[in-house]
């Protein structure tokens, strides 16, 4: 298992992009994907066993990846006196990063956008899942 952490200054979405490609090449560390599992929050990773780690990716050498990421700003980490974790890129980079990596196994994530005109209108969008599986 290897544990890498995103959240911390000095490291970019550019970074996760670039390790994501070299330990997923053929022969590489990981190797192909065989199972990626997505969790929403690092509460809901911690409460499965993967210590507060985002995504956790199970390469075809056995090999785990277990990758954590920043997650968005709350009023609890904005508030006076919370301490405010520093992270190098936007939110959104690291979104579009797990995109990849789950368009690159053939599985999306983004949700369906066939929401009623009204929902439209009214900014209704459905809540992805807490965790997504793949295969």
């Amino acid at each position: 298992m290897c544990r890498l952490e995103y959240d911390k200054a000095g490291t970019t979405p550019l970074d996760l992009r670039a390790l994501w490609a070299r330990a997923t090449e053929p022969n590489a560390w990981l190797g192909r994907p065989a199972s990626l599992t997505l969790y929403d929050d690092r509460a809901r990773s911690e409460g499965a066993g993967h210590e507060g780690c985002q995504l956790v990716a199970v390469g075809e050498s056995g090999r785990e990846l277990w990758l954590q990421f920043p997650e968005p700003d709350t009023y609890e980490r904005l508030s006076p006196g919370a301490a405010r974790v520093s992270y190098s890129g936007a939110y959104t980079e690291y979104e579009a990063v797990k995109a990849e990596i789950f368009h690159g196994v053939g599985a999306s994530i983004d949700p369906p956008d066939d929401r009623p005109w009204r929902d439209r209108i009214l900014l209704k969008y459905r809540v992805p899942p807490a965790v997504i599986s793949w295969p």
